[in-house]
């Protein structure tokens, strides 16, 4: 396509918009409106309680001021630290900490709740629970870190899982995201306003120029007409 025939096709693009511009405009300030208003007044708050376990290859006691810390000995502790990241998502585990906490959320429910990452691809692993209620949060948080170092290390011949932050009390609660979910809204407007726009113009069959005539009907433009 040369430059003229894509300028062109800008301009055209553009003079289809021109008449529906208001109808845009209400698509974008309707939709982002709306996202806006839900997210502010209508999504609940939510609180994250967060924590990080250290996991080693290496028993307690048994590293001494010549031990030296050998490649394998990394990739076998990150792989006991992938390990642990499965088995704190483990039905086994979410229903020990389901118990634990009274009851009130079961298993599964609790793991919508976490989340469980590697810190930056080391041996330590964070731990983050979010809900609607602070108390719940905290509560859930602090028994998976309390309880990890004892039902799972058991798992291991070797190695260990020790806390290095405890879990932390959310007093406030997480951001919402307006601006976020706002400008997203805006977006959503904007594609909508352009669709119903080229919708419409399929089915106007007015004439505005004489280049509707030519695109049309494949026929000659001999003048124009125009009121003074």
């Amino acid at each position: 396509m040369s430059e003229n025939e894509k300028e062109l096709s800008i301009i055209d693009t553009l003079r289809i918009m021109l008449p529906y511009k208001w109808l845009i405009l209400v698509c974008v300030v309707v939709m982002a409106l709306a996202f806006f208003v839900k997210t502010e007044f209508f999504t609940d708050d939510t609180f994250t309680s967060t924590g990080v376990l250290y996991v080693s290859n290496h028993m307690q006691g048994m590293v001494s001021s010549n031990y030296s810390v050998e490649l394998s000995d990394i990739e076998s502790a990150r792989t006991m630290a992938s390990t642990c990241m499965e088995l704190l998502n483990t039905r086994t585990y979410l229903s020990y900490v389901s118990s634990a906490t009274g009851g009130k959320y079961e298993w599964n429910e609790i793991a919508n709740m976490i989340n469980v990452s590697s810190v930056n691809e080391t041996e330590l692993l964070s731990i983050s629970v979010t809900s609607k209620s602070p108390e719940d949060s905290y509560n859930i948080c602090n028994t998976i870190i309390q309880k990890a170092p004892s039902q799972l290390g058991t798992i291991f011949t070797s190695g260990t899982i020790e806390i290095i932050d405890e879990a932390v009390y959310p007093n406030n609660p997480n951001s919402r995201g307006v601006l976020k979910m706002t400008a997203i809204g805006f977006a959503i407007g904007l594609v909508l306003g352009v669709l119903l726009a080229f919708v419409l113009s399929m089915f106007d069959r007015t004439v505005h120029i004489d280049t509707d005539l030519t695109q049309r009907y494949d026929i000659p433009v001999l003048g124009n007409i125009i009121n003074q």
